[in-house]
Parts: structure tokens; sequence; C-alpha cells
């Protein structure tokens, strides 16, 4: 029989639960989310902390969940000073972070998003998204997350043969070193975030690479492993898709505190 494709759950099916997790000192994945209200106590402990600082959006996003998450998976945030706080969410996966901030979103102004769509027909137009729709991509364990890319033209890494990778998923430490201009400057983001996603390779038992170690890293082996990461993505889907008036569009989300956290006038 063929094989039925996984049907994955919507924001609203999945609720305050992570949807990879982040594993405990033995491993096993902890999914829960507990959050503050938020009040204009709390945004006015947001502005303090954001303020005028030259946070760059990946920046932004861990300073809005490190102030109010009280609980992230195995973490009691409330228990921890800031600076703890902003390592845990650090190591978290991309897409449980996306996850935690859409939640947060959706608890504090309500799923409605209003987007402004660029078409060719009619030019600048706005369309209010559900954000409870949203497709989420889950996964039970570590395993699960992760896949393998065979090179196809093999390199060497410190002295010895690379014939394949083991990829799993992208570390949210990778955005925060990025400065606010290079978020436009693809090719260093989709270096920066391969480096955090490649867990394993042939020739290693464990590896964390630097930029040097990629250097004979074809176009061709480059870009085959970026697409395969954004297939195999665990989190959000971060592209809208819809019609609006019969026309389709794809659009991205605006993820900036000052933008993700406002509510837009029709």
């Amino acid at each position: 029989m063929p094989e039925t494709k996984k049907q994955n759950p919507t924001l609203k099916q999945q609720g305050p639960v992570l949807p990879l997790g982040i594993p405990d000192s033995s491993g096993r994945l902890h999914k829960d989310l507990a959050w503050r209200p938020w009040r204009m106590a709390e945004e006015r402990e947001l502005a303090d902390k954001i303020g005028d600082k030259q946070l760059n959006m990946g920046q932004q996003v861990s300073y809005v969940l490190a102030t109010m998450y009280t609980q992230l998976g195995p973490h009691n945030l409330s228990a921890m000073d800031f600076i703890n706080r902003l390592l845990v969410i650090s190591q978290m996966s991309m897409g449980d972070v996306f996850y935690a901030y859409m939640w947060l979103r959706v608890q504090a102004l309500g799923p409605d998003l209003v987007l402004t769509l660029k078409l060719a027909q009619k030019g600048d137009v706005r369309f209010t998204a559900d954000l409870m729709s949203t497709e989420i991509v889950t996964a039970e364990t570590q395993e699960q997350a992760c896949f393998n890319y065979s090179l196809t033209t093999p390199i060497a890494i410190r002295g010895k043969p690379v014939t394949a990778f083991k990829l799993g998923p992208i570390k949210w430490g990778s955005t925060e070193g990025v400065k606010s201009g290079d978020f436009a400057n693809k090719a260093l983001l989709k270096s920066m975030t391969m480096r955090s996603a490649i867990v394993g390779a042939d020739s290693f038992e464990q590896i964390t690479l630097s930029d040097a170690d990629l250097n004979e890293l074809t176009k061709r082996d480059f870009e085959a492993m970026h697409h395969l990461m954004d297939q195999n993505n665990i989190g959000p889907v971060m592209i809208v898709e819809d019609t609006y008036e019969g026309v389709p569009f794809k659009v991205g989300i605006d993820w900036r505190y000052d933008s993700f956290f406002a509510v837009s006038s029709e």
C-alpha cells in the first residue's frame, strides 16, 4: 500500500507544546510552555530591555521570549537571571523558538496578522492571515529531526575525507550573531545556519565546524543541503500561501518585535 503522508497539525491543534522540544541532561525532550500575561507592566519591562539597543531580529526574538516565558521545556525561567534565560533560548532549535514566539503573539494579540502583499495586478494590498491556521511540522525525537546528505563532491576537513553530513535542527544562536544589515545577505545567513545544522560527518564522531572547514564545499552541494534543510524544517511553516481575490500569493512574516507584536488597522 502507498505510504500515507503525515498530516501536520495547525497551531490551534498543537497548542502550548513545542514542536520538537528541549532535551534535559538525560536527552529526554520536554515540550511544555508557560508564559506571563502581557500587561502594561510587561510592556514597560520589554521597553526597558529592548529600548534603543541596536538588536538584530534574532536578538529581539530572544529578548521577548526571555522576558515573557516562565517555562521553556525543562527550564524554569522564573528561577534564572536574564543572561541565563537568553542562553537557554540560544541553544533551542529555530523551529521551537519561532513556535514559542508565534504562540505568545496569539495569546497577547489574537490570531489575526495583517500582511502587506505586493501583487502585480493590484499593487500593495493588505491581507489578514489567521496564525491559528499555521501548519506546524513536529518531531517526537531528536533523531526524527535529523537527516543525511551525501556530497556529490567529497571534501577534506582537517585532513580527513568527508563524503556525507548528518544535519539536524538549526540552533537559534546562529541567528543572534548576525548583524542587522546582514539579514539581507542570504549567502552569509546560509553559511551560518548550515554550520549550526551540521551535527556529524562520516569521518568524525562529533564535530563543531568553522567557516574555514567548509571552504571546499561546492556550490551544488551547498545549495542542495540548504534545500533539504528547508524541506526538513521542524516548527511553523514560515511562508503564508493563499489567494487574494483569485490571485495566488506567497509572503514571508516580518518577525521583528515592532512589526510582529503590533496591531495593524485595516
